[in-house]
């Protein structure tokens, strides 16, 4: 059975210049998904979930929250909120879109690098695709992945990788 957590909790604004809005995760919590080796959890707030990282500083741990985020669950800095930590079981520690899963499963190649590919990165890609509203553009957006991942032998340049999205959302590959 997966580990999960609840607290109480308050959103915080600090000086970070990248993520200034955090959910403190108290230490005691987060060194209990340390040592049952959890990297990635599901964070829920209100009925919101999302896949994240518990991420350390020097002393304490936190988990970046982003405006959009902060905006669908109306919250202030400073507002008490309670938080549901779940450990995720997901393959890359993120959903993975079914146009992706299909366009990799089509192409074998295209799924060796894929899979060969950072944590990360992997789930960089299945954001991108996962992103879109519609199915026909995953599709579009899978199956650029696809085609850059083989042209380029398995190496990511998202500078390229967006100029092939850009070629097969106008029809012309």
């Amino acid at each position: 059975m997966a580990l999960q957590i609840a607290y109480a909790t308050e959103l915080i604004s600090s000086d970070h210049v990248l993520w200034p809005n955090q959910l403190p995760v108290p230490n005691h919590i987060a060194e209990e998904f340390r040592k049952a080796n959890i990297a990635r959890v599901k964070c829920q707030v209100k009925t919101i979930e999302w896949q994240c990282s518990i991420i350390k500083e020097v002393d304490f741990y936190y988990i970046m929250l982003n405006q959009q985020r902060i905006k669908s669950f109306c919250l202030s800095p400073g507002e008490p909120v309670e938080v549901i930590l779940t450990e995720d079981t997901t393959q890359y520690g993120a959903d993975m879109p079914t146009t992706l899963i299909s366009e990799l499963e089509l192409n074998t190649e295209a799924k060796t690098f894929f899979e060969a590919l950072t944590p990360g990165k992997i789930r960089t890609l299945i954001h991108l695709v996962a992103k879109v509203k519609s199915i026909d553009g995953q599709q579009k957006k899978a199956r650029a992945i696809v085609h850059h991942l083989i042209e380029w032998n398995g190496k990511l340049d998202f500078k390229a990788l967006n100029e092939t999205i850009k070629l097969y959302n106008k029809g012309l590959l």
